[in-house]
């Protein structure tokens, strides 16, 4: 049995404990310190010694990082020793990206062939036509 942070662990390989590490200790500080700058009277007066820190580029950096780096599969909530779902304030920290502009391109290319073209691939309609056309001669 191995200790990580207050995570007890059985045998497991490193890859999961690297999971453990990015989930547990880093994904809900990022958004906590933003909002420990912005919202408590703590983190106005003593940003550095409560951990508080503003919403700056480089910390939009960070969180792109982290965020789409996620896959989301819950593993580490089943670590977790207080039970936060960490695949939640991963989806809410992707949804506060994509609202600032901050997206990768295989979500965006495809929502926007959606809207202008009708479908995801962005196939033009009288393409759709000719390939129905061609399949059912």
């Amino acid at each position: 049995m191995y200790v990580v942070g207050l995570v007890r662990i059985s045998v497991i390989s490193s890859w999961e404990v690297a999971i453990q590490r990015i989930c547990l200790f880093f994904v809900q500080n990022f958004l906590r310190s933003v909002y420990r700058k912005e919202y408590t009277l703590a983190g106005k007066l003593m940003a550095k010694m409560v951990g508080a820190r503003e919403l700056t580029f480089d910390v939009l950096k960070e969180w792109f990082v982290y965020f789409f780096q996620c896959t989301e599969c819950r593993r580490c909530s089943v670590f977790c020793p207080y039970g936060i779902d960490t695949a939640e304030i991963t989806i809410i920290g992707r949804e506060l990206l994509n609202l600032i502009g901050m997206n990768i391109d295989w979500i965006v290319t495809p929502v926007a062939n959606c809207y202008m073209k009708g479908n995801h691939l962005g196939i033009q309609p009288h393409g759709i036509v000719d390939s129905y056309d061609m399949l059912f001669r």
